[in-house]
């Protein structure tokens, strides 16, 4: 199965999720198990699908049902987020999961800033 090209919500979103952004790393389009997974962040064992219109469609709901279901079977949690929602809405739902997930996560530091520099 080739890899899609990502849509512009996908593309905003790993834009946010790359370089570790949340804690974590994330993968963008990873072969998971023999499916393609929008992102993956393998420390948690999740995947994060995208869900457009195209989704909507019985065949579509059929082949994400099975490939949730065998995600699923081999410990896998499987969030599926809805082009609906804003990128920072999509950061959050992804945030709060990891969260509740009780996943270790190494935020970057911010270096104080000198005052007396100033």
């Amino acid at each position: 199965m080739p890899f899609k090209d990502r849509t512009p919500r996908e593309a905003a979103l790993w834009a946010r999720l790359k370089g570790r952004q949340l804690g974590v790393a994330f993968a963008c389009q990873e072969f998971v198990l023999g499916y393609i997974a929008d992102f993956y962040c393998p420390v948690a064992k999740l995947v994060v699908e995208v869900d457009g219109p195209i989704h909507d469609s019985d065949k579509q709901r059929r082949r994400d049902s099975v490939k949730d279901r065998a995600l699923k079977w081999r410990g896998l949690i499987v969030l599926s987020l809805p082009t609906t929602m804003t990128t920072d809405e999509m950061v959050e739902r992804i945030d709060r999961k990891l969260h509740f997930l009780q996943v270790e996560r190494h935020l970057p530091v911010e270096e104080p800033h000198d005052k007396e520099a100033a």
